[in-house]
C-alpha cells in the first residue's frame, strides 16, 4: 500500500470497497474525442517563453525547410505520452472504476494511464515517464486530477517542448446538458516554459 495507508483495509485503503463506487458516476462505455472545445473556434496555443520558445521556432523553421514535412524527434512506435495523449481524436478512451483508482485505457499504442483516488501523495521525486504521476480525488461528480513527472522529452503540443516543471491539472465530468458528452477542462502550468497556464477543454 502506499505511505500512509494501512495494509489491512484501514482509513485510505480502498480493498474491498466495491460499494463506494455505486456513488460515482456512470462513465460506462468507450469515448472518442470531439476535437477540442468546438470545431468553429480558433485553436488555442501555448505561449512559450525563453529557450522553449527558441526551439520550437528552430523546430518550425526545420518543417518549413523541409517542404511541411514533420522531423522526428522520437520512434515513430514511440507513444505521444501526457498530456497529447488525452486529446487524440482518432482513438477511443475506456475509463474503469475501481476501489482508490480510475483506470484509462486507450487504443492508441495499447497505453494505460492509472489515477490514484485512494489518498495517497504524490512521490517525492517520481521518475518522469509517459504518463507521469497522477493524484485525483472527486469533488461531487468531478474527477479533479493533479499529475507531475511528466517526462520533458515529450512535446506539450505538437513541436512544442516542455520542462521538468509541468503540471497538469484536469477535471473530467458529464456535460450538465448531455450525459453522452465527457468533458475534460485541461489546465498545463510550467513556469520554466510558460508565460501563462495553457488552457483547453476536449471533449
Amino acid at each position: 500500500p502506499p505511505e500512509g495507508v494501512a495494509p489491512d483495509g484501514g482509513a485510505g485503503n480502498p480493498k474491498g470497497h466495491y460499494h463506494e463506487l455505486d456513488a460515482l458516476p456512470d462513465w460506462g462505455g468507450i469515448w472518442f474525442v470531439e476535437g477540442g472545445a468546438s470545431r468553429r473556434e480558433a485553436p488555442v496555443v501555448p505561449k512559450l517563453k525563453g529557450e522553449y520558445l527558441e526551439r520550437y521556432e528552430a523546430w518550425r523553421a526545420q518543417v518549413a525547410a523541409n517542404n511541411g514535412v514533420m522531423p522526428r524527434t522520437r520512434s515513430n512506435c514511440s507513444p505521444p505520452g501526457m498530456p497529447r495523449i488525452m486529446r487524440l481524436g482518432q482513438y477511443p478512451y475506456e475509463f474503469l472504476f475501481t476501489p482508490g483508482r480510475v483506470t484509462i485505457n486507450q487504443e492508441a499504442w495499447m497505453q494505460t494511464r492509472t489515477i490514484w483516488t485512494d489518498g495517497r501523495a504524490h512521490k517525492e521525486d517520481p521518475d518522469p515517464t509517459f504518463m507521469g504521476d497522477s493524484i485525483g480525488r472527486w469533488e461531487g461528480d468531478t474527477l479533479v486530477v493533479d499529475t507531475i513527472g511528466i517526462s520533458d522529452k515529450l512535446d506539450l503540443d505538437t513541436g512544442m517542448p516542455h520542462s521538468d516543471q509541468f503540471r497538469l491539472t484536469e477535471r473530467i465530468y458529464l456535460s450538465p446538458d448531455d450525459p453522452h458528452v465527457l468533458i475534460n477542462e485541461m489546465r498545463m502550468e510550467d513556469p520554466e516554459a510558460l508565460e501563462e497556464p495553457f488552457e483547453v477543454t476536449v471533449r
